[in-house]
């Protein structure tokens, strides 16, 4: 059945595309009719049909791309599947796989999609990257429920679907290192900003708890995100500390709970770490390569605001919605005196984030798109507090003649409608589809490249295969496991101090593992593919002797080397030689 209906769709681009457009056309009827008739209870008012078109808006605009099961242009996607699947066999990060500037968070996720799947695909990885982006809807719209009420709500949390659901450039769609961190910094503000509704006392400690796990989590997805994090939980303790509607007792048992489930993460890190032996990788790879990866800057701190925005222009769909929310924020912020102390407080801890979030995406100084994911949520957040903020005013009583009472607060909604929604929908109107889809052709099964069909001639899918280079595609395709824990060999071929260190490392991982094949993928088409005179595996002496010594090439294909280790190539042989 689904097989037909989606043979159906991408049979015309016309067709997906109206069932997308009509998916968030519904959504947005949901959230316009709540709000016109807030009283008036009907079945298609309900919260749960809202969310589930807005999930559908999100995956409808994506699933050409969601069911294309193959790399796309950045192999980021298919390190942290490799990297997952490494996990499998060794659960300890760090001694098992190192995943450069992500952290294991951004990883163990996929083990989940490998119980329901029973492997790790692509499909299912940019279906858990949908899901997140949905995950930060819904809390920005509870946020806003809680703030504004339900009514509301839903008209205020359109433009941030309207980003996630309209932005079908590959680097949104795939899975990258900023989907979770977004998510968990979407979690943790939803909590703290729910926290404060008793005058007396905090609703719910748990709250507070579960904000700071989520806060803790975050810096281990991708630590480029720590300075969000840093600034909600300073954020959250100042106001713990300075509510004088708390006594001293509550604000301790306040605080307690909101930093030990920050400190709940870091000691399940420090013994995770320590069972598996790996504290000076988790320092040296994580910590320092980091730092050094910031430091290592494309541009000045003094260009980056023109960058930001240069940037914004490389990601299709990330400037209407950016440059729009972020001048009616500026604008409503004006009325920032007429707002109530709790959406003041709102709006300065959204101000903050974006903010932080602005500074994580620009810290390391590299013009990558998918950097601004981290900003999507801070921005979607603070211009419906804005929004909400000056509506609410209004109706307190603002000073207006009475004959404007009314039509200030619909000029208001009417402005955030425009500005948050028009330049997303004319945008996406005008942009052709960047994937027809190629359900039809595949059925959606995963992508096997030629050079993955002549490696698993010689290799069975659970065993190793050690790859140089960077072409993490190949363990994907083939079901074969990082014999070394780097998914790509950047740090092993970059002029830096460390090299020889991230050299030793790799060699020594690899004969540990003795893979049956190995790939020199340093010059294989992709994206990020080398000069092989300059990073071929024969760069590297040491691994050069080593390969020469107990492996034998086999085939070129595409740019790749692949060599297969002397007794399973002997096998092989004499195998086919006893088949008549």
């Amino acid at each position: 059945m689904w097989t037909d209906l989606l043979s159906w769709l991408d049979a015309s681009p016309m067709r997906f595309s109206i069932v997308a457009w009509v998916a968030f056309a519904s959504a947005i009827a949901a959230g316009a009719g709540m709000y016109l008739q807030p009283g008036v209870r009907r079945w298609w008012k309900h919260p749960a049909l809202f969310a589930v078109l807005s999930l559908f808006s999100i995956i409808a605009f994506r699933w050409p791309m969601i069911m294309d099961n193959r790399e796309l242009q950045d192999p980021d996607e298919s390190q942290m599947m490799s990297g997952a699947s490494k996990l499998v066999q060794d659960p300890y990060y760090w001694k098992s796989v190192d995943g450069d500037t992500r952290g294991p968070v951004n990883d163990l996720p996929l083990l989940a999609i490998a119980g329901i799947f029973g492997r790790i695909d692509y499909t299912g990885v940019r279906l858990l990257s949908g899901l997140l982006a949905w995950v930060c809807v819904l809390c920005a719209w509870i946020a806003f429920s809680h703030l504004f009420g339900s009514a509301l709500a839903r008209l205020l949390v359109l433009p941030l679907l309207a980003v996630h659901a309209f932005s079908d450039f590959w680097n949104f769609v795939q899975c990258s290192t900023e989907h979770m961190t977004d998510a968990l910094v979407a979690v943790a503000s939803v909590l703290l900003l729910t926290a404060w509704g008793s005058q007396k006392r905090l609703p719910s400690v748990a709250r507070l708890s579960l904000a700071g796990f989520a806060l803790g989590l975050a810096p281990f997805a991708k630590l480029q995100g720590a300075p969000i994090a840093a600034w909600i939980a300073l954020f959250a303790g100042a106001q713990i500390l300075a509510s004088k509607d708390l006594t001293q007792k509550l604000k301790v048992r306040g605080l307690a709970a909101f930093l030990g489930g920050i400190l709940a993460v870091y000691a399940l890190v420090v013994l995770w770490v320590a069972r598996g032996g790996a504290w000076g990788e988790f320092y040296e790879s994580y910590i320092l390569e980091n730092l050094r990866y910031a430091g290592a800057r494309w541009f000045s701190w003094k260009d980056t605001p023109a960058k930001l925005y240069e940037l914004c222009a490389m990601a299709p769909g990330s400037q209407p919605f950016l440059v729009w929310a972020g001048a009616l924020s500026l604008f409503g912020l004006l009325a920032l005196p007429t707002f109530r102390p709790a959406h003041r407080r709102a709006a300065g801890f959204a101000v903050g984030m974006v903010i932080a979030a602005a500074f994580s995406t620009m810290a390391p100084g590299r013009m990558f798109p998918h950097y601004l994911q981290l900003i999507f949520f801070p921005m979607g957040l603070l211009s419906g507090i804005v929004v909400g903020a000056a509506l609410s005013a209004t109706r307190r009583g603002a000073p207006f003649p009475l004959v404007l009472q009314n039509t200030v607060p619909a000029a208001i909604v009417a402005c955030f409608l425009v500005l948050g929604l028009v330049p997303q929908v004319v945008w996406r109107s005008q942009e052709a589809q960047p994937s027809l889809g190629r359900f039809r052709e595949t059925h959606g099964a995963l992508n096997r490249t030629a050079v993955a069909t002549a490696v698993l001639r010689y290799a069975r899918a659970g065993e190793s295969m050690g790859i140089w280079g960077w072409g993490p595609k190949y363990w994907v395709e083939t079901g074969l496991v990082q014999a070394t824990r780097d998914g790509e060999t950047s740090r092993q071929t970059d002029l830096s101090l460390s090299r020889n260190r991230y050299r030793a490392r790799f060699m020594a991982d690899l004969m540990e593992s003795r893979p049956p094949v190995f790939i020199d993928a340093a010059a294989a088409g992709n994206s990020k593919a080398l000069i092989r005179e300059e990073s071929g595996y024969e760069t590297f002496g040491e691994l050069f002797d080593y390969v020469r010594l107990h492996y034998h090439q086999v085939a070129e294909i595409e740019g790749a080397r692949i060599f297969v280790r002397n007794d399973r190539l002997s096998a092989s042989i004499s195998k086919s030689v006893m088949v008549p």
